[in-house]
């Protein structure tokens, strides 16, 4: 079917192409045959669309209804733990989104984020139970090895894009992009 045909909610032509492979002439105020007590060559308008619209407006309010809510975890500090780490982890392209599979690396935000991870460390330092602490430590590990792994490849990917381009650049100040987040 051409773009711009339009089809009832069955997907049945309307007007131009009855789908048996004969070509119709599209429904014009002339071919419009005349009901009641319409004068012949009018447009008559069908609120059946309206009424159908309706009844599944209202079905999906029910199936909405039927559907639990989301089950979320209980908030707790190993949860804070998690979505900092998958923030990290998103900025540094190591995951994606949902809508795109494109990955996209944001080296400053997945450096706050680390340094976000570090300040928790240092100000709840003796405040943490057992696994809390090992996670936050072992995250904070994982997460400064795949930051440095990624900027390694950043930077010579710049490099090779500047080399193709003859252009000679480096980081500012001798430091690769993003800053460096070890010993912190």
């Amino acid at each position: 079917m051409a773009p711009g045909n339009l089809v009832d909610s069955d997907g049945n032509p309307i007007g131009g192409d009855s789908g048996d492979g004969s070509s119709g002439e599209s429904a014009t105020p002339e071919s419009v045959a005349p009901e009641g007590d319409a004068p012949a060559g009018s447009i008559q308008t069908d609120d059946s669309w309206k009424e159908e619209a309706q009844r599944e407006k209202e079905k999906l309010g029910e199936e909405a209804l039927d559907e639990s809510p989301r089950e979320l975890p209980p908030a707790s500090f190993l949860t804070v733990l998690s979505d900092l780490g998958f923030q990290a982890m998103f900025a540094l392209g190591l995951v994606g989104s949902e809508e795109s599979t494109e990955r996209v690396v944001d080296l400053q935000a997945a450096k706050y984020t680390v340094d976000t991870l570090s300040v928790l460390e240092e100000k709840t330092r003796g405040n943490l139970t057992e696994e809390e602490a090992s996670t936050l430590e072992q995250m904070l590990h994982s997460l400064r090895m795949r930051f440095v792994e990624v900027q390694r490849l950043v930077a010579e990917q710049l490099a090779k894009q500047a080399q193709e381009a003859g252009i000679e650049q480096g980081a500012p100040e001798g430091e690769p992009p993003g800053g460096s987040i070890l010993g912190k």
